[in-house]
């Protein structure tokens, strides 16, 4: 599994050590003219390679350190009592949900999720825009919430230490100026029982 190289495996400081790969991103991303809402500032940019991997994170942990990935839908993987992961690989000192909260149909049960997985005194980290996924998708429940309203419900289970916005580029080329206006907040998980969600229930 790549993801699982990237995070375990790989160390750019070993002799010899050779980047998996180098990628042109952005060489179908612009059209001439640029498309509308996609504008770059040079022509070269679109032949910018991007190296990766760019960071190792195995050199910026302790060795035992232990990262969780398991393919499926978040809340079924981590939030359900009925699935392949068990209990005690289900409590983290800290979760970092990064360009992920819109990705909910309905972003109140990713918080009830992230509250019953971070252990009291753990920490939650976010940053990401609320341009939400399903909201334009006909047939798709999608429940809005404001900025507000989201820090509002994660009062209730994590005592928020900063909250800001920050303009940031995700994926796509920091030459350009498109960019994403996100909610940064960092939380502490406070003492308040983890709620429970109903069966069968997604986010």
């Amino acid at each position: 599994m790549p993801s699982f190289d990237f995070l375990e495996r790989i160390t750019l400081s070993l002799p010899g050590h050779v980047l998996f790969a180098f990628l042109l991103s952005y060489v179908f991303a612009f059209t001439h003219p640029p498309l509308p809402g996609v504008p770059k500032r040079c022509e070269s940019d679109h032949l910018d390679v991007v190296w990766v991997p760019d960071v190792a994170p195995s050199e910026h942990v302790a060795p035992s350190a232990d990262f969780s990935m398991c393919a499926g839908e978040f809340v079924e993987v981590y939030g359900s009592p009925s699935n392949s992961v068990p209990a005690s690989a289900r409590v983290f000192d800290g979760v970092l949900t990064s360009f992920f909260l819109d990705t909910a149909r309905n972003v109140l049960v990713y918080i009830k999720t992230i509250a019953k997985i971070v252990r009291p005194g753990g920490l939650w980290a976010n940053v990401g825009p609320l341009l939400y996924h399903y909201a334009e998708m006909p047939h798709e429940m999608s429940v809005e919430f404001s900025a507000e309203e989201i820090l509002r419900v994660i009062k209730n289970w994590f005592n928020l230490l900063k909250v800001e916005w920050r303009d940031c580029y995700y994926t796509s080329n920091n030459k350009s100026m498109m960019q994403y206006h996100c909610l940064h907040f960092v939380a502490i998980r406070n003492e308040k029982p983890s709620p429970e969600l109903a069966p069968g229930v997604t986010g």
